[in-house]
């Protein structure tokens, strides 16, 4: 298997036209707040059709200002069917953004129009403990370190070793855990990589610029190393 690879250098690959998921902290208490490079995509491009797919549940949709075409509030598979029409017939480019709290149809995805840019926002919650498979997904974000409470993390490095083919669950918590100070975010993508497991970055989750964060220090560099080292061995 081909090692895995922490990048040092600008996650610059475009993401529209693609899927993205962007975790937030999970638990009932915990205040959502949403990546920079999440602003970027739902405002950075012309899309001629931006379509909101949302819960009254959700916890997010108070935290955007987007200007959308039509929202839905899917109640039952006729007003899933229903939104996949109206994708069907809109102009392109568009955008379809799923907010967090809302169950979709497993062939939802795959029956939007080619093309669409898709970006959903996931609870590190909902992350399954076991029998789990990689997201059919081209890129996921994942929650600053330093905001993360122990079952996040946790959740990210399942979640992260789902997508890469490892088993090294527990063993990368600590570490995890230790890369508060760096204040970056972990991201994972497929777009552009060369290994089926994809490439793991960092980012600044304040950039609105999908940016990944250079490290300013040898001892960032250092803890990168370690990652990718940690990540490309199966326990």
């Amino acid at each position: 298997m081909t090692d895995i690879v922490v990048r040092l250098e600008n996650f610059d690959t475009p993401l529209t036209g693609t899927h993205t998921v962007f975790y937030i902290e999970g638990g009932p208490f915990a205040k959502p707040t949403l990546p920079g490079m999440l602003d970027s995509l739902l405002h950075g491009e012309p899309y001629n059709r931006r379509v909101l797919i949302t819960s009254p549940s959700s916890r997010c949709s108070s935290l955007f200002r987007c200007n959308w075409d039509v929202v839905f509030q899917p109640a039952d598979q006729k007003e899933w069917t229903l939104i996949l029409t109206y994708c069907s017939y809109a102009p392109r480019p568009l955008l379809v953004h799923i907010d967090d709290a809302v169950h979709v149809p497993d062939a939802f995805f795959q029956r939007l129009p080619q093309g669409t840019t898709i970006t959903e926002v996931r609870r590190l919650e909902t992350v399954p403990e076991v029998g789990v498979t990689p997201l059919a997904v081209a890129t996921i974000f994942y929650p600053p370190v330093q905001d993360l409470t122990t079952a996040d993390a946790v959740a990210i490095v399942r979640s992260l070793n789902v997508q890469v083919g490892s088993r090294d669950v527990d063993g990368k918590r600590a570490y995890l855990r230790e890369l508060r100070v760096s204040r970056a975010g972990l991201a994972w993508t497929r777009v552009g990589e060369s290994s089926s497991q994809g490439g793991i970055y960092w980012y600044d989750p304040a950039d609105c610029p999908s940016h990944v964060m250079k490290p300013s220090h040898s001892t960032l560099a250092h803890h990168l190393r370690v990652l990718a080292d940690q990540v490309s061995h199966k326990q």
